[in-house]
């Protein structure tokens, strides 16, 4: 089962964490699962929030902040956030 947490307003580092590496197992590039990990995690997460998750996994701090750049873009750019 894969944790969702999009529209969560209470979560922990460790939910963030278990969103992250379920998606790093998935058989696709590193850079797409991260930013599924991203769409999957709560709009209201912080990059420090989502970059202290990644770090709990070894992704790279600049890795895990453009991972999410990017993801929130998209997001703003469809209307979704």
């Amino acid at each position: 089962m894969t944790l969702f947490l999009t529209d969560a307003t209470q979560y922990t580092l460790e939910d963030l964490v278990t969103v992250v590496r379920e998606q790093l197992a998935e058989p696709y590039k590193a850079s797409d699962n991260l930013r599924t990990a991203v769409m999957y995690c709560p709009k209201v997460m912080t990059p420090r929030e989502w970059v202290q998750a990644c770090a709990v996994v070894g992704v790279k701090e600049n890795t895990a902040r453009n991972r999410m750049n990017e993801v929130r873009t998209w997001e703003k750019e469809l209307g979704e956030r």
